[in-house]
């Protein structure tokens, strides 16, 4: 009896082991590719002050890796603004947001761009990549040199200069024998290099937030009448009208167009220091 017992235990056993065993489902992801399927993407974007973050929603179409249905890997997401304006995020996703590395364009003539680290769905760059970014909303002809971020990466207590380390770095990262002339004829062999130039007019002077960040642009002339922009990461109390002398990293010779329907030719650099003499 004990036996028989045993055996019918030991089969009832088996027979409720092998039906869960039977009844366990498929939780694996599912992975694919879509073209072009429309889908609202929740995310953060930068306010119209600049400096703080907000919730927004964008509409459009998305092309590229989903999971379980959710943009995740790489892919593309064309919309448009509010304006009617159409622009495009293409790089990578995390659950359904830009996150991690990608570019939006904005403007199909100019290819205006913000391109580097998304988090959340904001572009929150790095330093290389927000001087990347400002000046060729500015400039006509403006691409940051793959020399020019490398040494801002490795140099950001440069930019500006706010210790007395980071000063005296600066003074022996300069050359002072670089000028506007030099620059003007190829800037490429100076591009990791800091010059200095004296004496400068400032004739324009603007302060803007973006990304986070605040940033001041300053058009100068020197004696020559030679022309600068100079990009300065934060608040300095230079304005119109006054003297100043500047420590910067020579980013590129361009132009931008000015109010004369021509256009000014200018030497355009990262500040470093800028002092007001007058």
């Amino acid at each position: 009896m004990k036996k028989i017992t045993a055996l019918l235990l030991c089969c009832l056993s088996l027979f409720l082991f092998t039906g869960c065993e039977g009844s366990t489902t498929s939780t694996e992801p599912k992975t694919e590719t879509v073209e072009n399927q429309e889908l609202t993407l929740s995310m953060k974007d930068w306010d119209s002050t600049g400096l703080a973050l907000t919730d927004i929603e964008n509409t459009g179409t998305y092309t590229g890796e989903v999971v379980d249905g959710i943009p995740n890997g790489t892919g593309r997401f064309d919309t448009q603004n509010k304006e009617g304006t159409s622009w495009y995020y293409d790089g990578e996703f995390v659950n359904g947001v830009f996150q991690g590395q990608g570019t939006c364009v904005f403007d199909a003539e100019k290819e205006l761009r913000e391109t580097g680290t998304y988090e959340n769905g904001a572009f929150t760059p790095t330093l290389s990549e927000l001087v990347a970014t400002v000046p060729q909303f500015i400039l006509n002809d403006f691409t940051l040199a793959e020399t020019s971020a490398t040494f801002i990466s490795s140099h950001e207590n440069l930019f500006p200069c706010e210790t007395d380390d980071a000063i005296q770095e600066a003074i022996s990262l300069t050359d002072d024998s670089i000028g506007y002339v030099q620059l003007a004829k190829n800037t490429a062999p100076y591009l990791e290099t800091l010059f200095t130039q004296t004496s400068l007019t400032a004739m324009q002077v603007s302060e803007e937030n973006a990304y986070g960040h605040t940033y001041t642009t300053i058009l100068a002339n020197d004696r020559d009448f030679n022309y600068f922009i100079f990009y300065y990461i934060g608040s300095v109390e230079i304005y119109e009208g006054d003297t100043f002398n500047v420590r910067a990293l020579p980013l590129a010779y361009s132009n931008f167009d000015n109010v004369s329907n021509g256009q000014t030719v200018v030497v355009a650099a990262l500040g470093s220091i800028l002092e007001k003499t007058a």
